[in-house]
């Protein structure tokens, strides 16, 4: 017998009080069964976008392991990016960060704890993946 569990109360015969009590309830019982014919129709997958999106995002990734390689190993450059950035100078600060070497445009905003540095890539014209780079210096 198929059914589901329903929490009543129940009178205690000797106290006449009420106490909880379990049982079942088979019209409430619905069967959670997977039909093959009512199945919700999804689309056939393309995954080329999906491909192309990895791709992309390894050309930023190429670029922010550039931007960090030069941060890491050359004080000047990190201690120029923020001395430019406390004098809040955000034409030098983009200056710099390029040249590094990197080729996507970064977007760049900083504040008196950090720097946060943004790299997008599109794909015909639509936002495809996006690289977010936050570093303390505080």
């Amino acid at each position: 017998m198929y059914g589901s569990f329903y929490d009543g109360y129940m009178p205690d015969q000797d106290s006449h009080h009420w106490l909880p009590h379990r049982y079942l309830m088979p019209e409430l019982y619905q069967p959670h069964f997977s039909n093959p014919l009512h199945r919700t129709p999804y689309p056939e997958v393309d995954a080329s976008l999906f491909h192309e999106s990895a791709v992309a995002f390894k050309g930023l990734m190429s670029d922010a392991s550039k931007l960090m390689n030069a941060l890491a190993t050359n004080d000047t450059l990190a201690y120029n990016i923020m001395d430019a950035a406390q004098r809040s100078d955000m034409e030098t600060v983009k200056t710099l960060i390029q040249s590094t070497g990197v080729k996507k445009d970064v977007e760049v905003d900083f504040n008196p704890d950090g720097i946060n540095m943004e790299m997008v890539s599109t794909i015909s014209g639509v936002n495809c993946c996006k690289l977010n780079m936050v570093l303390r210096w505080r």
